[in-house]
């Protein structure tokens, strides 16, 4: 798992575990949002390994954002109502943290990269798959994230894609998410004002027209 931009990195026990992944050079920048684009107030974690997800490997990410407020580290059992960098085995595996190699991390808790000290080479390779950088990342810089690059985290094609959708565009397929997501749970009501916000505050938005199917579809 390389060269990503994403909210946070989850490998939970609810589905299954996860073992014998490598995470390299992405930016977890914990901004995570609800479904209603709302920021999180809880649960706010860059990378959570929780219980039999034994064997993982994270080296040369950069995790967090710049002001940001919590603790480096979460062992054992959580309620998750506070910010962390890394959760590591939750509700009670130590094996996740005892079999984690964690290398080149850079994190904006302790405003560090945190280096194991069983290994003295602290070269990161630009990338465990690619020989060279990809024609589609044209302008950009490549490797894009790092604790080696300056700025740490720099763009990558697939933001610059979305950022590039515009502001409202954007809020109003989150709204149409929202509502989509409570009608599939039974919640009607909750549904119908989704779409409803959606048509009043985007009725030009080209996620208005499945909107008004929506409703349509729920009288």
């Amino acid at each position: 798992y390389e060269g990503n931009w994403v909210g946070t990195v989850t490998f939970d026990f609810y589905w299954g575990s996860s073992s014998h992944n490598t995470l390299f050079r992405n930016a977890v920048d914990m901004r995570t949002l609800r479904v209603d684009g709302r920021p999180m107030t809880r649960n706010v974690v860059a990378l959570r390994l929780d219980k039999h997800s034994r064997f993982n490997n994270a080296l040369g990410n950069v995790l967090g954002h710049g002001g940001m407020q919590g603790q480096l580290e979460r062992t054992g059992a959580s309620d998750f109502s506070s910010s962390s960098i890394w959760s590591l085995g939750h509700p009670g595996d130590p094996l996740v943290a005892e079999t984690l190699l964690r290398h080149g991390n850079y994190d904006h808790v302790t405003k560090k990269t945190h280096w194991d000290p069983k290994f003295r080479d602290h070269t990161l390779p630009d990338s465990l798959y690619l020989s060279a950088k990809p024609a589609f990342f044209k302008d950009l810089r490549w490797p894009p994230i790092g604790p080696d690059k300056k700025p740490m985290a720099g763009s990558i094609p697939a933001r610059d894609r979305f950022l590039a959708i515009p502001a409202p565009e954007r809020e109003a397929q989150d709204l149409l998410y929202l509502g989509e997501f409570h009608r599939a749970a039974g919640q009607f009501e909750e549904a119908r004002a989704a779409f409803q916000a959606l048509l009043a505050k985007y009725p030009t938005s080209s996620s208005a027209p499945a909107a008004r199917a929506d409703l349509q579809g729920m009288k």
